[in-house]
């Protein structure tokens, strides 16, 4: 069969023989269902455990519903291209609903990507919470992400640019061989600012977070600012390495197609049936979060099981802590400028009053029993 994907079109690559095929949609199958099982428990215990009522939280929200979208949609019309071996079942329009969905998901999750690392990083640095974390911050930051999200997706259907068959016609996506000024233009715009941009946000991010984190590691507790600091960051600790956890997988996924698209675009032919991995690495990125959650929150871990086997599953009973991330902070712990901790004392003080943890950030403990995952 010849192609006229993306990457192939000043020539024709080599052919893959049908147990290629067959695997590239035994692939996309499972795919499409580890994907939308993990996706849907993630959202059943958003759901189950009201994690949805904080606002920080609405970012995984947003992430999981978009990959379960791709799951549901995307994926089984590649499965279904790869088995027939052609796009042909779905033809032009197929093609470009195919190419804008899916492009419009990845837009947003690694904006989405993008946004996390921010409020993380003024979260930890600048112990800005409560000054950030708002319904309506959030929101708008929700609504940007899509409305950029959208501007590069409908581009290619406006003209600007196109969706076409990629190699081997099992998916489609943009055309990176297009010789149009327009086209190439369109083309490093996208590389710049849906892959470069977000992912300078997050190295800013992080990498500020991983300076502020050994700087209060050698920090003597001394002065009482700096002890609340740390205490905050003791607390959003867990929050931030799952964040990072998901940016690094995301990125992992996506960089191989990113290099790809670049290289294809400055006019590198490649012809191998090699160029096939990056495209296929890429669509797993959908169902990795739920991984992430079940290995590093306890939140998750608590129902994996029990919803496996159909059985509410729940946690063991704790003595009264305060949850900013899913991760429980024991009352023994002092909270900032405390020499002499009683334990006893400080868990009334908890459940009955608002704790200061830092300058400008005060902590709700009956608020922060709904646990953030972000």
């Amino acid at each position: 069969m010849t192609s006229h994907g993306n990457f192939s079109e000043p020539g024709d690559p080599e052919s893959l023989n049908d147990v290629s095929y067959i695997f590239i949609g035994l692939y996309m199958s499972t795919l499409a269902l580890t994907a939308i099982f993990g996706n849907c428990l993630v959202l059943f215990v958003f759901w189950r455990r009201s994690l949805y009522k904080r606002p920080v939280n609405w970012f995984i929200v947003n992430l999981a519903v978009a990959d379960l979208s791709v799951s549901l949609f995307a994926h089984p019309m590649s499965a279904v291209a790869a088995f027939d071996q052609s796009w042909n079942l779905f033809g032009a329009i197929g093609c470009q609903l195919y190419g804008f969905f899916s492009y419009l998901c990845a837009c947003n999750n690694i904006m989405t990507y993008a946004a996390i690392s921010y409020f993380r990083y003024q979260i930890v640095c600048e112990n800005k919470y409560i000054a950030r974390v708002k319904r309506g911050r959030v929101l708008s930051v929700l609504v940007c992400v899509w409305i950029f999200s959208l501007f590069w997706t409908v581009c290619p259907l406006a003209g600007w640019n196109a969706y076409t068959p990629e190699p081997y016609d099992v998916s489609c996506s943009l055309h990176w061989y297009g010789k149009r000024i327009g086209d190439k233009v369109y083309i490093w715009l996208v590389l710049f600012f849906v892959y470069v941009f977000p992912l300078a946000i997050m190295v800013f991010s992080y990498s500020r977070i991983a300076r502020h984190a050994r700087r209060l590691a050698c920090t003597p507790q001394i002065r009482n600012e700096e002890n609340k600091s740390k205490f905050l960051y003791n607390l959003e600790r867990g929050a931030t390495k799952i964040s990072l956890m998901m940016t690094i997988t995301f990125v992992f996924t996506w960089t191989p197609y990113a290099v790809m698209s670049a290289l294809t675009a400055s006019g590198v032919h490649f012809l191998s049936p090699v160029m096939l991995l990056p495209t296929l690495f890429a669509k797993s990125s959908c169902a990795y979060n739920p991984f992430v959650f079940f290995l590093s929150h306890n939140t998750f871990k608590s129902y994996q099981w029990g919803f496996s086997f159909c059985v509410s599953t729940t946690t063991k009973k704790e003595a009264p802590g305060v949850f900013v991330t899913g991760k429980r902070f024991d009352n023994r712990v002092a909270p900032a400028g405390s020499t002499n901790p009683q334990p006893q004392q400080e868990a009334a003080n908890d459940t009955e009053k608002k704790q200061t943890c830092s300058k400008g950030t005060i902590l709700n403990v009956e608020s922060a029993q709904e646990s953030n995952v972000m």
